[in-house]
């Protein structure tokens, strides 16, 4: 009973560094334990392939070398308790430290989309620093550039690459043999499987200038998966456990069928009240178009827009005030990124260093601050959904085609450059389904209902 108290005492003492250093260890332990499939109460084996082994796992996961590392940290934590000589090891710490340092230089602090050239790494290798300039000649987004670059080097780790004169010799086999070990082993979704297609096509057309042999790339199928709607009743529901700014972007983009990037960089000088719409600027495509503006938002939206023009005027007030301006615009317009109309509706509370340039200023809420909150508000609602921000935009869609909104009208509303695309969501319109009635139900109650007649 002593020791139980004392213990208590402990951790009632544990700082919250400590604790959450704990926590985190618990996990991949966890994880860890369940690789080698024994019990929580079992020692664990410290063997230095059964380690390599697991992490490896985790990497053909899509973990990052930081996460790798966390969980090499944990493992040889416990392998120190139990008095284990984890010597062996250091070797792949250090490894998995320097890659997580290369990541980390490289990392998003904030979702931007595609824009100023910024300065590359020269001490990154060889293949990163040629995938970031030729993604940022073609003015793509920061996100496809970070994939990329993750791919290519998860790549080199398959294959032994490090220097250009090993890239050279890459072949098309090997690449058919990485996404045969994507999808065999680390059973990833077809998407995934094609981006890491899409990253080494790249590598090789553009940068080794190899003609890449398709033949011998099996190109994962995209399943054809009917989107998610949520019924008026649901929404409404939802909307009672969001407030504020949640609830205005969520109103949005069911309002206006917009995608959660679009929403949080919607700028000041999009909103046009008088035209009464929205102008979603270099969306999905690199395209631009117009949407509706709901004129239930129109006040919400006005206090929204005095708030930040107060934010604003502190900013520059203490030297600042800048925002991200894309394609070079800075450079073209250099007072341009301080004006007030080109802010970001719903800007970050706090500043940000941009990753391409190292500018610190106030940027856009990222881009998971609204997927958090909105997974919240549903578990709250208990819509019993796997619904997410982008089932509002489905929703959109599905409920004008319901009112009787031509086809051709929600497409241009939606940015779908094919129609097709656009036709998905008849075949989740309840006008179609909900008037038919299954024959199960025409049958006699007593046998429908499952209850033999006498």
């Amino acid at each position: 009973m002593d020791r139980e108290i004392a213990r208590k005492l402990a951790d009632s003492q544990v700082s919250p560094e400590k604790k959450d250093r704990k926590d985190w260890q618990k996990v991949w332990l966890s994880a860890y334990r369940k690789h080698l499939k024994i019990g929580s109460n079992e020692a664990i084996v410290g063997n230095r392939e059964l380690v390599i082994e697991f992490l490896r796992g985790l990497l053909a996961k899509n973990k990052s070398a930081w996460v790798r590392l966390k969980a090499l940290q944990a493992i040889r934590a416990q392998l120190g308790n139990q008095s284990v000589d984890d010597s062996d090891l250091d070797e792949v710490e250090v490894a998995l430290t320097e890659r997580a340092k290369t990541e980390r230089q490289s990392q998003v602090v904030d979702e931007l989309g595609p824009g100023e050239p910024g300065i590359i790494d020269p001490n990154e290798p060889w293949i990163a620093q040629q995938i970031r300039i030729s993604i940022r000649t073609r003015h793509l987004a920061l996100a496809t550039e970070t994939a990329y670059v993750q791919w290519a080097n998860r790549f080199a780790d398959r294959f032994g690459f490090a220097s250009e004169s090993d890239w050279m010799g890459a072949e098309s086999h090997q690449v058919c043999e990485f996404l045969t070990m994507l999808a065999i082993q680390g059973n990833v979704a077809a998407s995934t499987q094609n981006q890491a297609f899409s990253a080494l096509l790249l590598v090789f057309e553009q940068i080794l200038h190899k003609p890449l042999n398709t033949k011998d790339v099996i190109r994962a199928k995209k399943p054809e998966r009917l989107p998610l709607v949520l019924s008026e009743e649901e929404i409404e529901q939802l909307f009672l456990y969001l407030s504020g700014n949640d609830l205005l972007m969520c109103r949005l983009l069911y309002g206006a069928g917009l995608r959660g990037k679009e929403c949080m960089r919607l700028r000041i000088k999009d909103i046009d009240f008088r035209m009464n719409h929205i102008l979603v600027r270099d969306a999905k495509g690199q395209k631009d178009r117009i949407t509706l503006l709901p004129s239930s938002t129109t006040d919400d939206l006005q206090r929204i827009i005095e708030t930040r023009r107060r934010q604003h005027g502190i900013d520059v007030s203490n030297g600042g005030g800048g925002v991200y301006l894309p394609f070079a615009l800075s450079k073209k317009w250099p007072n341009a990124q301080y004006e007030f109309c080109w802010q970001y509706l719903f800007a970050s509370p706090r500043l940000s260093r941009d990753p391409r340039s190292g500018v610190v200023r106030r940027h856009h809420l990222h881009k998971d601050y609204l997927q958090d909150r909105f997974k919240a508000a549903v578990a709250a609602a208990t819509l019993d959904k796997p619904a997410t921000p982008h089932a509002l935009r489905h929703s959109f869609a599905t409920h004008l085609l319901e009112a009787g909104v031509d086809i051709r009208s929600i497409q241009e509303l939606l940015g779908h450059k094919d129609l097709q695309t656009t036709m998905i969501y008849t075949h989740v319109a309840r006008s179609g389904v909900s008037k038919i009635t299954s024959p199960l139900d025409r049958l006699k109650r007593e046998v429908a209902g499952g209850v033999k007649p006498r």
